[in-house]
């Protein structure tokens, strides 16, 4: 796992978060700054295949292995196909999670397929980070 984060280094220097992307108070929670949830949320995108249509779930489908998503990632962004953000403040997910408590980052690999790629990181010290995918 530490070495797809450390390749995912260059994913995550290119990515930039404009003004109005408050999120909640970081000071009240667990989760101390942006950095870590962004961290979070890789971690979660990488290892966490429980559902049916994560990334991972999606890799496995097509017979590779876990390892694979980073290649998969990487070409994507490569080519121009692999997108990240973070929802604001009066946006929903597609479960109908809101940005008021929590961080929720959206990535679409569109080198995998079609769907939105969604990562809820709770800013409660006991909230399991998770992943699902849309479409």
């Amino acid at each position: 796992m530490k070495q797809l984060v450390q390749k995912l280094g260059i994913v995550l220097g290119l990515v930039s978060f404009g003004a109005g992307h408050s999120q909640g108070a970081l000071s009240s929670s667990c989760i101390r700054s942006l950095s870590e949830a962004e961290r979070l949320a890789w971690h979660s995108l990488l290892s966490d295949g429980s559902d049916v249509e994560s990334p991972l779930s999606l890799i496995r489908a097509e017979g590779l292995e876990d390892s694979e998503l980073i290649i998969v990632i990487e070409q994507a962004r490569a080519q121009g196909r692999f997108s990240m953000r973070m929802l604001r403040e009066g946006e929903v997910a597609d479960r109908g999670e809101r940005p008021d408590q929590i961080f929720i980052f959206q990535y679409r690999i569109r080198t995998l397929s079609d769907h939105v790629f969604t990562v809820v990181v709770p800013h409660g010290c006991d909230d399991a980070v998770y992943n699902y995918g849309f479409n």
